[in-house]
């Protein structure tokens, strides 16, 4: 291999081997010394273009090498522990690139197990070069991690190691001063933390020493070094006393390390960054430009040192951009802001415009525009001003439709440019242009300091649009005015503007009328955008009525529809027939008007019309009608439930209006030409013209393929797929009983090795279980009888046979059923038996274990279906004559339906156990009646390699939460807590749902969920509620209908004691319900989190206090900030006051204190407002809201499902709200959840503000109160701010049960 230094040609040639290693691979010839051969020179050559280049995507390939040789070299490897400090070395290179926690334990991680490699191996002494980089890789990760996250044991251990790299290290090695320098380092940093003088003094030893040594070449790579630890002892100084002369001896050193490091030195960007941090605290306290010149020019040499593509690069600009902001402002040389402009915006071209910082970059040019302008008064500056601004504006209206947020007026910029463009086209010396120039900068500067620069644009054209519309008509009417003519003129004008506002408000007051929110200005209903595809519905009635041939379109009875439809075929037949053409029987009126097929230019068969696209196509009842016709029929088996023959109930929960079927034709990546169908406006398969290349009818399951996709993902599909297990209790090996598919027997083995599970429903039959008794004679060889085994097991051991895999795991066989004490230890340990699998085994067909899987035998599932169209003379009518000899067979089939259709119908997918076999399984093989489907963590694609669409109907079904855990420590701070509280919501709202034939097991079959999810999220899950989220996990809302559980729930675990019983769940816990349970009041965007209204929570039995402190935003502790807090206390005489005011009233009754308005202070609304699927906008949901109104009878905020769950709740309950946390005053409206129309309006927004002062939102529960003085917890309010004051909230005690 070979290093162009050319980036394209590099490029190029990665490319080319990326390709030769996929496919080498998936073949499975290449021998296992072959390919780590390969993988190690692939992964260094990746390495070396990402060294030139800078291009993260080549550290990633690197990576993703490395990683593979890790899992398939053996651990007696004597490679083992160079591989793991390689690998190591890359993440640490990750780190720097990222800024990102991840790559950085992970470094830790691997160094730590090189070194232990090593030292089992006597490195030391049989490779001492390779044992010092070990050491010297895990120093450096190790302090890195303490500068990170300011563990103390990090850098003791960086120390300790550095220590004993500079005690092995030859001192005539030329890495010796680096060793010692790396060790000076450390000391320093602990010095700094503790200032410890034993630090000190051996930090000055280690410097001495270097300074006293300066011969050879290793003192010249040093000596910068050198020179910024001298600065970094400055500047730490500096930092304890604020004398300016230490600053200016640490900016001394580090200018001069700056000039003495090459372009490529690893520190070099770290140490401009820090001589920016430090010139720029001499220029705020200076003001001196000479200063502030140098920041720009060291910034500037920071953010060219990397390629735009280089993550790193939209931080470093935005930093950059800041620094200019802050010259500029103190400027008064036009051509020097205008050079300053003129460089940022070079840069900031250079920018991918999808970067997340793009924005912000845009957002502070903006404001040194607006400076520059504000300095200059020219027209043109303004004008480069407000096309920024309108950059910024459509950036910001992107943003807010994605995340279904109220959008800015834009549209006022454009108007504002065009209005200024009117007075700029009339000559420099018109005196009413000269006029509106002068008076515009005065203007524009009251606007930025009012109301600052990101607003100033739409703050202007409000405040002077009008005004410079009068200056451009007088400038249009070529007319001559004073100034005070031209104001006198304005005044008119606004004055004129008032009286037309004031007569339209009292035309309002004498006829009141209501908007019709969910209707458009026509008065057509209203249909909101689909965020999945951005597609918007039309309403064409004209289209439809010419196409299907209908002269109304009025509503018909069942009746009157079928006798319409049969009656425009038998007419459209008669009168294709009359006209002396030969209508194709094999297609329906509408396939033959819009001519879904055409000939191919040579006449050697037909394709799918390329033109039909945006032609209305049919709802379910229009195509069941059709459905003689070829077409019709394949587009029906697509959008079907096969078990009732009715539309799919995910396809049929869509709103009626939006429900129809467009077609649209496609050509794959291998050439194939499909025609795409979409019902709803989301994808449900293809139809394809079946060739000799493309006939896919198979009534066995292809193992060979299977095995590609398989082997693709083990091999290329990186950490994502083939990483370690998530969570810290799935990452150790455990024994178990395993099914050896060869020797027919069950085997003692550890979830080390590599085997298969199964996945299945057990039903009403007798599974053969592994007892006491028949243990002994299974763990023969032949001893398992497979023929008495339930159809699917045996159907699974064939299948891992054939595969080419030895064992197989299956619960009823490799648990003994009665053996109490090792049979729960293995339930509790089935999470780990999932995610350890190299492949999970899906039985989807059938409601038993009976069921098999169909595919493994010959003639065990359903054939595909192939319809034949016979089309005469290559006629482009698609016309069918009998009697002609010329004619053509064109076979039509459908593809396989959608995994996710198929998956949301299977009895296996509505068990509650079966939810976590399939999350945590990093593959599963899905065996349908049909098809076979393959899932991983990153795809999902049918026996044929077809991909599953993204904006399918029901990806949810599909989507593992889990996944987004693998990303969650790249994010730092809000971004992390709120990903991880997401992804603990996605997992509740899909498990909820599903069904369990003993519903106390709810808490136990999601035991396995928790412990992955557990280290992401510090403390403990109280009836599945964890602590570190529990304000906003105990807002969760019920999606009906819904049941009370009075099953007694096993597994419940307080202050991490379990409870010897069986208990049941409390009201204000979700698996106290049976039923979905969803959280539709939790924003998903970068909103901060609501604050906290309960301060602490409390749970007082036994003389035990389980205490959970609620996040504190006003805390600088991070971890305190973000996350609640768990303590667990006896309480004693001597620490009794904490018990003050709680009343021991059982294990699972909360006791806080909250303020709490009763309900019937409000008004409820009657009317209820059905909720958008959170799948699908346009799908109706089953949660319902009801709009809260105040004493005035003013809309004010919303209540969940309450009609739907308390029907007969009156004053005699003494219902009320009581506050639990709440939304700050926003800049960005709060929207209400979606129905299918649009966003629900939140609150009445004349009187209660959308915006700024007084806009925040509280979100409450909704008790009861029982006699006994202990609440339940009935549903969830969100309400106006202003409104919950208005209604004077009274703080008192509450003990919810």
């Amino acid at each position: 291999m070979s290093t162009s230094g050319d980036p394209d040609v590099a490029a190029r040639e990665m490319d080319m081997f990326r390709l030769m290693m996929r496919t080498t691979f998936l073949t499975g010839q290449v021998p296992l010394g072959k390919e780590i051969e390969m993988r190690d020179r692939f992964s260094q050559y990746s390495f070396d273009l990402f060294e030139q280049t800078q291009d993260p995507s080549y550290l990633q390939d690197a990576i993703k090498h490395l990683e593979v040789i890790l899992r398939r070299l053996p651990e007696t490897s004597p490679n083992l522990p160079e591989y793991l400090d390689t690998l190591s070395y890359y993440r640490i290179s990750e780190y720097q690139v990222t800024d990102s926690a991840r790559p950085l334990e992970k470094a830790v991680e691997l160094s730590s197990r090189a070194k232990k490699e090593a030292t089992k191996r006597d490195l030391q002494h049989q490779s001492p070069i390779t044992y010092r980089k070990i050491l010297s890789n895990l120093g450096y990760a190790q302090s890195h991690r303490w500068g990170a996250g300011n563990r103390p044991q990090d850098l003791d251990d960086a120390i300790m190691n550095g220590r004993e790299l500079v005690h092995i290290t030859p001192r005539s090695d030329e890495s010796y001063r680096q060793a010692v320098l790396n060790l000076s380092s450390r000391l320093r940093m602990r010095y700094n933390k503790n200032h410890d003088t034993e630090d000190y003094e051996a930090f000055m030893q280690c410097l001495n020493e270097l300074l006293d040594d300066s011969s050879g070449p290793s003192h010249d790579k040093t000596r910068p070094y050198v020179l910024i630890q001298l600065g970094e002892i400055a500047h730490s100084k500096f930092s304890r006393e604020k004398s300016w002369a230490d600053l200016d001896v640490a900016i001394e050193h580090h200018t001069a390390a700056v000039e003495l490091m090459g372009h490529r030195e690893e520190k070099r960007e770290s140490v401009l960054s820090k001589l920016c941090q430090m010139l720029g605290d001499r220029y705020d306290k200076t003001k001196d430009l000479s200063d502030g010149e140098k920041v720009i020019s060291y910034s500037t040499l920071r953010v060219t040192s990397i390629p735009p593509s280089h993550p790193a690069y939209g931080s470093y600009l935005c930093t950059h951009m800041r620094y200019v902001r802050a010259l500029v402002h103190d400027l008064t040389s036009m051509s020097r802001i205008a050079e300053l402009v003129q460089s940022s915006s070079k840069l900031l071209d250079l920018m991918p415009k999808t970067h997340e910082r793009y924005e912000t970059c845009i957002w502070l040019l903006g404001d040194v525009l607006a400076d520059q302008y504000i300095l200059s008064g020219s027209p043109d500056d303004l004008m480069t001003f407000l096309k920024n601004a309108e950059v910024m504006g459509r950036l910001h209206n992107e943003r807010a439709r994605r995340r279904g947020e109220a959008e800015s007026n834009n549209h006022k910029i454009s108007w504002l440019q065009d209005e200024l463009k009117r007075v700029l086209n009339a000559p420099k010396d018109n005196t009413i242009r000269a006029m509106a120039c002068q008076q515009l900068r005065g203007f524009f500067k009251t606007a930025c300091e009012e109301n600052g620069i990101p607003n100033a644009a739409i703050v202007f054209w409000n405040q002077q649009g009008l005004r410079l519309k009068v200056y451009a008509e007088a400038i249009e009417a070529n007319e001559t005015h004073t100034e005070a003519e031209m104001e006198a003129r304005v005044k008119k004008r606004l004055r004129r503007n008032e009286v037309a506002k004031q007569a339209e408000d009292e035309r309002r007051r004498k006829n009141p009328w209501k908007v019709e929110e969910y209707k458009t200005e026509f008065g057509l209903r209203k249909l909101d955008i689909d965020p999945i595809n951005e597609k918007i519905f039309f309403d064409i009635p004209g289209i439809v009525q010419d196409l299907f041939g209908y002269k109304d379109i009025r509503p018909l009875s069942i009746e009157d529809f079928v006798q319409q439809e049969l009656q425009l075929e038998a007419e459209t037949r008669a009168q294709e027939t009359s006209e002396g053409r030969f209508p194709n029987p094999s297609l329906c009126r509408i396939c033959r008007k819009v001519m879904i097929m055409v000939p191919l230019d040579d006449g050697s068969g037909f394709r799918w019309n390329p033109k039909l696209e945006f032609k209305p196509y049919g709802n379910f009842q229009q195509l069941f009608m059709r459905k003689s016709c070829a077409v019709c029929h394949l587009i029906l088996e697509l959008i079907s439930d096969h078990s009732t023959g009715s539309l799919h109930r995910r396809l049929a929960a869509i709103d009626s209006e939006v429900q129809g079927t467009a077609l649209t034709p496609v050509t794959l990546d291998s050439g194939d030409e499909v025609l795409q169908v979409s019902y709803g406006l989301r994808e449900v398969g293809s139809l394809r013209i079946l060739g000799d290349a493309n006939d896919t009818g198979h009534q066995v399951v292809p193992i060979s393929r299977l095995k590609k996709l398989i082997s693709n993902c083990d091999h290329n599909h990186g950490e994502q797929c083939n990483g370690p297990a998530l969570g810290g209790t799935l990452s150790k090996q455990i024994p178990m009983l395993q099914i050896d598919v060869v020797d027919e027997c069950l085997i003692e083995t550890t979830t080390a090795v590599r085997y298969f599970a199964l996945s299945y429903v057990w039903g009403a039959v007798d599974m053969s279980k592994t007892l006491k008794a028949n243990l002994g004679g299974r763990l023969m060889k032949g001893g398992l009888r497979v023929n008495a085994l339930p159809k699917v097991i045996q159907d699974a051991i064939v299948f891992t046979k054939a595969f080419g895999e030895r064992y197989l795991w299956v619960d009823a066989l490799c648990i003994v059923q009665d053996d109490e004490d090792s049979k729960q230890r293995d339930i509790q340990q089935m999470d780990i038996v999932y995610s350890k699998a190299y492949v999970t085994i899906v039985a989807l067909s059938g409601f038993d274990a009976n069921a098999g899987l169909a595919g493994v035998r010959p003639n065990s599932r359903t054939p595909q279906e192939v319809h034949t169209v016979s089309i005469s003379d290559n006629s482009f009518s698609l016309e069918y004559n009998p009697e002609s000899d010329n004619k053509q067979d064109v076979r039509i089939a459908a593809s396989p339906r959608t995994c996710a259709l198929v998956l949301d119908t299977s009895k296996w997918n509505s068990r509650g156990w079966t939810y976590q076999e399939r999350i945590l399984s990093k593959r599963c093989l899905y065996f349908s009646q049909d098809t076979a489907y393959f899932q991983c963590r990153r795809e999902v694609l049918d026996e044929f390699g077809n991909q599953e669409s993204k904006q399918g109907p029901a990806m949810s079904v599909l989507a593992n939460p889990l996944s987004q855990l693998t990303g969650i420590d790249y994010l730092k701070g809000d971004a992390e807590i709120r990903a991880t509280f997401a992804t603990y919501r996605s997992l509740v709202e899909q498990y909820t749902t599903r069904e369990l034939t003993f519903g106390g097991d709810i808490l136990h079959a999601f035991a396995g969920i928790w412990a992955t999810l557990n280290p992401y999220m510090p403390g403990e899950s109280i009836c599945g509620l964890p602590t570190a989220f529990f304000d906003l996990a105990l807002l969760w809302t019920l999606a009906p209908p819904v049941q009370r559980r009075e099953h007694k729930v096993i597994g419940l675990e307080v202050a991490s004691s379990r409870f010897p019983d069986p208990q049941k769940c409390p009201s204000w816990a979700w698996a106290g319900f049976v039923g979905g349970v969803e959280y539709r009041l939790l924003y998903n965007d970068e909103r901060p989190f609501p604050k906290p209204m309960v301060t602490d929570y409390r749970i007082f039995n036994n003389d035990r206090l389980f205490w959970i402190r609620s996040r504190n935003p006003v805390l600088k502790d991070q971890k305190a900030r973000l996350l609640a807090q768990t303590t667990v206390q006896e309480i004693t005489d001597a620490n009794k006051e904490l018990a003050v005011g709680l009343k021991d009233l059982g294990p699972l009754v909360l006791q806080f204190e909250a303020f709490v308005v009763p309900l019937f202070t409000f008004k409820i609304g009657t009317n209820q407002e059905q909720l958008s699927n959170p799948d699908h906008v346009h799908a109706t949901g089953r949660t319902t809201v009801c709009r809260l109104y105040d004493q005035n009878g003013k809309h004010c905020g919303i209540i969940f499902d309450m009609l739907a769950s308390t029907p007969n709740l009156d004053a005699s309950a003494n219902p009320s709200l009581v506050g639990i946390v709440k939304y700050e005053e926003t800049s960005r409206p709060y929207l209400g959840p979606k129905r299918v129309e649009g966003n629900i309006t939140l609150f009445d927004s004349d009187v209660y503000p959308t915006v700024d002062e007084g806009s925040g939102l509280v979100d409450a529960f909704v008790v009861s109160w029982g006699d006994t003085g202990i609440a339940e917890r009935i549903t969830v309010a969100r309400v106006h701010a202003r409104a919950w004051e208005n209604a004077q909230p009274v703080k008192q005690h509450v003990a919810l049960g």
